[in-house]
């Protein structure tokens, strides 16, 4: 959809299969020592049967796209590991893995 789609790095859940409605999480968009910052999210929309995951909360484009069938998948449009909060980053790889259903 387009490059620069967040400023914030807030994104919130849509799609109660991968995890609760409404979830938040934040991803680093500002320069420092630590993490990588996100200057340039993505905003990718969803194609035939794959869905919305996540958007960003400022502007309600598609952050994350999932698909799943006989095989699946889930992009982001940020790095994964730019999600600033341990906790929130956790309980989204859980999401993804439960989105999935790896074993």
């Amino acid at each position: 959809t387009t490059n620069y789609a967040s400023k914030t790095g807030n994104v919130y859940s849509v799609e109660t299969a991968f995890i609760d409605y409404g979830k938040t999480a934040e991803f680093n968009t500002t320069l420092n020592d630590k993490i990588y910052c996100v200057e340039a999210p993505d905003g990718i929309n969803p194609v035939k049967e794959s869905k919305t995951l996540l958007r960003y909360s400022e502007n309600n484009i598609s952050a994350a796209v999932g698909y799943k069938d006989k095989y699946g998948i889930v992009v982001f449009g940020f790095p994964f590991e730019t999600i600033i909060d341990l906790n929130e980053r956790n309980i989204m790889m859980k999401s993804i893995i439960d989105f999935l259903n790896v074993q």
